[in-house]
């Protein structure tokens, strides 16, 4: 992304719903999606064609599909059709139910472009009809078999439909006609495919089969390749052999670099934020916790948003009183890692804790040795990170440096969760009893240099607060010149 180039902050807080048009992308996808329209628009298409968008779950598949259907959409000789899967149930629904739908899209007067009215409502009278002599087999035991030949589904349905009525194979050659003589082509778009069960993956597969060789007719299916190929692996019968003879033109999602999502996470968070009393943000903490903690937790898009969606309450609900920085962070390996960040409360102490004096680095009990291997096993090279920039008196544990009692005050002054008062704070989302609110210091340390000022600030504290607010005030002190 174009350093200054503005971003859409709006796509990136609509929870997980996929971008619909090239003005909500906010990793330049654009240009790809016009590359792999043009591929479909310029295939060969005599007898048909399939192609896939591949990509595991969150990497972006249903928006850049969209992006390609809205590229296809500006050709004059395409009419685009959405298929969604999830609307039949059964194998018995599903050859009437797509049927269906591609002629119901066809039919709609607001979809057709003038290049193809004609043509388009004749093939789509032809479908209507095509379906309704296919809804005979739902009552047939087994009929998803015979969805792997033309000729036994012909047989099959022609016997129930009766002589007088034009047989299935007929009508398939009467479509297959009009299709050839169709002055452009139909895309049909399969998303979701990977979310189906197995069968009802393998039965969309066989339809795809059945119908690919329509003229002029184009699939494009969105999958996550591991999860149909191991749906389509049946004995003998490999998924990727059975995905190879269907499919024409592969394309991936290609990987999301971590440099592309910087200024999105970025943005993100300021507009997440505005309106929040988050408290002050740690300039000088921030550009290691953003790039060395929070960035590399991250690869796609799904991911970034529903950190974002989280990150509002994450902040409102600790009132400023934990460093926004630290909030930031937890939040995203709340998110990204849940079964690390379940580790903490129970090992609060061991985070928390300082060395004693001559405790030497290599000492660790049972219990922070078990903690110490289990967060590594969980997050491996990011839990070091993790420690050393938000639990420092933990570094210990895992080979780094240990830290005095003297630090405690220090992280407290600065709101740190490397104190164990404030992480108490951050895990319970309240004050214990005598803790007075970060307000009240605040206020206080604004005063340092007026005696009238400061007397009036502590005069305002409730008397069983008084104490600590005062011990907490020490700390600030030291950044006060001797006058």
């Amino acid at each position: 992304m174009d350093d200054g180039a503005p971003i859409n902050v709006g796509s990136l807080l609509n929870g997980d719903d996929p971008i619909e048009e090239a003005s909500e992308d906010l990793l330049q996808r654009a240009d790809l999606a016009e590359a792999f329209a043009a591929e479909i628009h310029n295939t060969a298409a005599r007898y048909g064609a399939v192609f896939a968008l591949t990509g595991r779950w969150g990497s972006g598949k249903t928006s850049l599909l969209n992006l390609t259907a809205s590229a296809l959409e500006s050709f004059d000789d395409v009419q685009v059709v959405k298929f969604n899967p999830w609307f039949f149930s059964g194998t018995d629904q599903l050859m009437q139910f797509f049927f269906d739908e591609l002629a119901g899209q066809l039919r709609d007067g607001r979809t057709r472009k003038d290049k193809l009215k004609t043509a388009s409502r004749a093939v789509a009278e032809r479908l209507g009809n095509y379906a309704s002599a296919l809804s005979p087999l739902k009552f047939i035991p087994g009929a998803g078999a015979l969805l792997d030949g033309v000729s036994a589904l012909s047989e099959g349905t022609s016997k129930l439909l009766g002589d007088e009525q034009t047989s299935v194979h007929q009508q398939r050659a009467e479509i297959t006609e009009l299709l050839a003589n169709l002055p452009g082509r139909i895309v049909v778009f399969v998303d979701d495919i990977d979310r189906l069960s197995q069968q009802e993956i393998r039965d969309l597969f066989r339809l795809v089969r059945l119908t690919g060789s329509f003229p002029n007719v184009v699939y494009v299916l969105c999958f996550d390749r591991s999860v149909v190929e191991s749906a389509l692996t049946d004995g003998a019968v490999e998924g990727s052999a059975y995905l190879e003879k269907i499919v024409k033109i592969s394309m991936e999602v290609p990987p999301l670099p971590t440099q592309a999502l910087s200024p999105v996470i970025a943005s993100g968070l300021a507009e997440s934020l505005d309106g929040i009393d988050a408290g002050p943000l740690d300039e000088k903490r921030w550009p290691d916790i953003f790039v060395q903690l929070i960035l590399p937790m991250f690869s796609t898009i799904r991911d970034v948003k529903r950190y974002l969606a989280s990150v509002p309450l994450a902040v409102r609900s600790r009132h400023a009183e934990v460093s926004l920085v630290d909030i930031l962070a937890l939040e995203a390996l709340r998110v990204r890692y849940p079964a690390a960040y379940e580790l903490l409360p129970p090992a609060a102490d061991l985070l928390t804790g300082p060395s004693s004096i001559g405790q030497r680095n290599t000492e660790q009990t049972p219990r922070e040795k078990a903690f110490a291997d289990e967060f590594i096993q969980l997050l491996g090279g990011q839990a070091k990170t993790v420690i050393q920039l938000l639990f420092p008196a933990a570094d210990r544990l895992f080979g780094g440096s240990a830290y005095g009692s003297d630090w405690i005050s220090t992280w407290e002054r600065d709101r740190r969760v490397a104190c164990g008062n404030v992480l108490g704070i951050y895990l319970h989302r309240q004050l214990p009893a005598g803790r007075a609110p970060v307000w009240y210091v605040d206020y206080a340390v604004g005063t340092i240099g007026d005696e009238a000022a400061l007397t009036e600030a502590l005069e305002q504290v409730p008397d069983p607060l008084l104490d600590d607010v005062l011990k907490r005030l020490v700390p600030h002190l030291r950044e006060v010149s001797a006058d």
